[in-house]
């Protein structure tokens, strides 16, 4: 009994999937029996990112761009999105994250240091047994005299003038003044514990 390849495709995009060896029919010589969406003429050659479609009257194959299984980025919002059809990727989607703004760049930047504020706050208070500084805020809330207040009001004033002097530093540098400052810089330029009380 006789053979032959014929090729296959689905019955949704009608992309070709493998060859398949069809059976001559024992009842009929020279009559192959071959599946529903097959055909006798093989695939063009595909590359990367490629695959072959068969049109719909079925007597001619088409190379499309074949990108399911890949992961693309909508370059408005950012967003990872998964291809799941044949084709080519909508215009709003590209194979990189989208490059963040000027304005997303510099409020990156300020959060770290932001961040490395935070931590140097917290590192102070937990030397001087408290939580955090948000502790140390409340004990300064407390009447005078009280257990820890006299702690917690001089770590709420080193709070309050460092942001104080983390503004300016910000201020001076999204106005163009000074140069974009290390956190090196920055923290050389905040107040140190315990601020100085002045007596008039």
């Amino acid at each position: 009994m006789e053979t032959k390849i014929v090729y296959l495709f689905d019955d949704v995009d009608r992309v070709f999937t493998h060859p398949y060896e069809a059976q001559e029919s024992p009842e009929e010589a020279g009559f192959f029996i071959e599946p529903v969406n097959s055909c006798p003429d093989q695939p063009p050659a595909t590359q990367e990112n490629e695959a072959a479609q068969r049109n719909v009257e079925n007597t001619a194959w088409s190379i499309i761009a074949d990108f399911r299984g890949h992961i693309f980025y909508d370059q408005t919002t950012g967003e990872a999105i998964e291809i799941v059809e044949i084709g080519q990727p909508a215009p709003n989607l590209g194979i990189s994250p989208p490059l963040p703004s000027a304005e997303e760049v510099i409020a990156a930047k300020i959060k770290v240091m932001d961040d490395a504020i935070k931590v140097r706050l917290n590192t102070k208070a937990g030397e001087m047994r408290f939580d955090n500084i948000a502790s140390a805020i409340a004990a300064a809330s407390l009447p005078a005299g009280e257990y820890r207040q006299a702690d917690g009001a001089a770590l709420h004033l080193w709070s309050a003038r460092t942001w104080q002097k983390a503004e300016q530093i910000r201020d001076a540098f999204l106005a163009g003044e000074r140069p974009e400052p290390t956190w090196t810089e920055v923290e050389s330029e905040l107040p140190t514990f315990p601020i100085e009380q002045t007596v008039e």
